[in-house]
């Protein structure tokens, strides 16, 4: 009967032990759903920040970053061609 009721206890305290660990554990969770939610808005701010200086630029006149790049591969391509 000791037996029984020292197993019972030791299984109760372990559940109790269980709640609080998964407590915890929904805690951290919703901390961390909390900053992946503002992780993505400042990228979204980012992007659309990141996409307006890019049209403002081409608004004014600055060649696009396309064109810079072809003229950068034309520049080395015809520096391999001069010896």
């Amino acid at each position: 009967m000791l037996l029984f009721v020292v197993s019972y206890g030791i299984l109760t305290a372990l559940v109790f032990e269980q709640g609080q660990t998964i407590e915890a554990q929904r805690g951290l969770i919703r901390e961390m759903l909390k900053d992946s939610t503002q992780l993505a808005a400042l990228k979204d701010k980012l992007a659309r920040d990141d996409g307006k200086q890019i049209h403002k630029k081409t608004d004014l006149g600055a060649p696009a970053a396309g064109a810079k790049g072809s003229d950068r591969s034309a520049k080395r391509r015809g520096n391999r061609r001069t010896p």
